[in-house]
């Protein structure tokens, strides 16, 4: 039974920059990569759980908090300027202060945030951040809304268009804002630098763009949750080793694990009819690239990487070593600025994503980001999650609480869902299914697992 829970919108306003932005910044091209991205987000949501000081006055914490968040982002947005902008054309963003800013919601929930960490309710959460990702309208940099609880907890869900900015960019601009929600300068607070079209330019003959990325799919899909604990990680390489790839990292032996157990459903839907089965990941270049990029330089600076497979009885060591060898291959077109071959990767990815013989899955990664170092003066996140997967077979890894197990969130068709777990044993040995999140707190009753 779904949890009823009253969600109320109590403000709805627009922040604008601090000060105003310079006559000479306020357009700002995109580059070919920011213009072949979806025009989506994956919006975050951080948990702040109340203190546990029993005397502190609810009403007075939260309008403290509020403003605290309203005038510190105000403040960031001066050096994130572009987020307070409109996207026009798919070609640039205005930055007019005088019109634009970003949409700021404050919202009331009526029960404690404890209701909301036994077994979390993906579509609850999803309201904690109702971001329209099909709009056709002009599309806005930024949408956040702060959701105080009954408990005096908050929850702040932050969307960035993916069109002006990917995951690293997302955690550089929290960063920035916790610093200036503190008022303080740290050594991670760093000037951004917005890369626009200067690292990969835009053709020069707009006609030489494919069409916009498909749309998202229009088939009733779930979202799905599964912890893996440090222990069953740390397992999962120890199986994914072999003498070709002595060492994958945690990300590779999950993804590939995951890729397994997907390529498991596909197979048994149509046991006579094997399709191809297409893996897509999502890889922050800042490093990669010749020479490597600070983490400072904010736009869309992700590259992606594509690989095959039809065997479906692969083992997973070799799916692995076919992802690293993705990984070694990808941003070749990107360091040598190949414009035409970054289009022939995305022609392909087209092609691929619009036939009926192909499985594809779309992999990202957010494992290793700062979010739970994200403190604007009430202390660090105690939960740390991705929300609203509108794409079908979209998967999401991000960091547990400890930073060594991962939490993996994954879009999948209603029909596909169930078959997931169903047919796939060796998922229940390593995964908790959309377990209780334990807070280490007086206030918060004993749940049944932990983060």
């Amino acid at each position: 039974m779904a949890k009823v829970v009253k969600i109320d919108i109590m403000t709805r306003e627009i922040i604008k920059p601090s000060s105003p932005t310079p006559q000479h910044l306020r357009y700002i091209k995109l580059s070919l990569l920011d213009q072949l991205n979806f025009a989506m987000s994956t919006p975050i949501l951080l948990f702040y759980p109340a203190k546990s000081d029993k005397n502190s006055n609810i009403i007075h914490a939260i309008k403290e908090k509020s403003q605290n968040l309203k005038s510190s982002l105000s403040k960031t947005l001066t050096l994130f300027y572009p987020l307070a902008g409109k996207i026009k054309d798919y070609s640039f963003i205005d930055c007019n202060d005088y019109g634009y800013g970003v949409e700021f919601v404050e919202a009331q929930v009526n029960c404690p945030m404890s209701n909301i960490f036994q077994h979390p309710d993906s579509s609850l959460l999803e309201k904690l951040i109702p971001v329209d990702l099909n709009s056709k309208e002009t599309f806005t940099g930024a949408v956040i809304q702060a959701n105080f609880f009954a408990c005096g907890g908050l929850a702040i869900g932050v969307s960035l268009s993916h069109k002006i900015a990917d995951a690293a960019s997302l955690g550089a601009f929290l960063m920035a804002w916790t610093a200036s929600s503190l008022s303080m300068e740290t050594p991670t607070t760093v000037l951004p630098h917005f890369v626009s079209d200067t690292i990969i330019p835009s053709p020069v003959d707009s006609l030489a763009l494919p069409p916009p990325p498909p749309p998202p799919s229009t088939l009733e899909m779930t979202t799905r949750r599964y912890v893996f604990d440090a222990s069953k990680v740390s397992m999962l390489k120890a199986q994914a080793a072999s003498a070709s790839l002595q060492q994958p990292t945690r990300v590779e032996a999950l993804t590939a694990f995951l890729w397994k157990c997907l390529m498991t459903v596909s197979r048994s839907k149509s046991p006579g009819f094997v399709k191809k089965s297409v893996l897509v990941q999502a890889v922050n270049m800042r490093k990669r690239l010749l020479p490597p990029l600070p983490e400072n330089y904010i736009g869309n600076l992700s590259g992606k990487f594509l690989v095959e497979s039809k065997d479906t009885n692969i083992e997973l060591q070799d799916l692995v070593v076919h992802l690293r060898k993705g990984l070694e291959q990808v941003g070749k077109g990107i360091e040598a600025m190949d414009i035409e071959a970054i289009l022939e990767f995305a022609k392909r990815f087209r092609e691929l994503h619009n036939r009926d013989d192909i499985d594809m899955y779309c992999f990202t990664s957010l494992c290793g980001f700062p979010l739970y170092e994200v403190d604007f003066g009430w202390g660090k996140p105690t939960w740390a999650i991705v929300t609203n997967l509108v794409l079908k077979n979209y998967v999401v890894l991000i960091d547990t609480r400890d930073r060594k197990g991962i939490e993996v969130w994954m879009s999948l068709s209603k029909d596909d869902a169930p078959l997931f777990e169903r047919n796939n044993q060796e998922l229940l040995a390593f995964a908790s299914i959309n377990p209780s999140i334990r807070i280490a707190d007086k206030n918060f009753p004993a749940l049944n697992s932990s983060l």
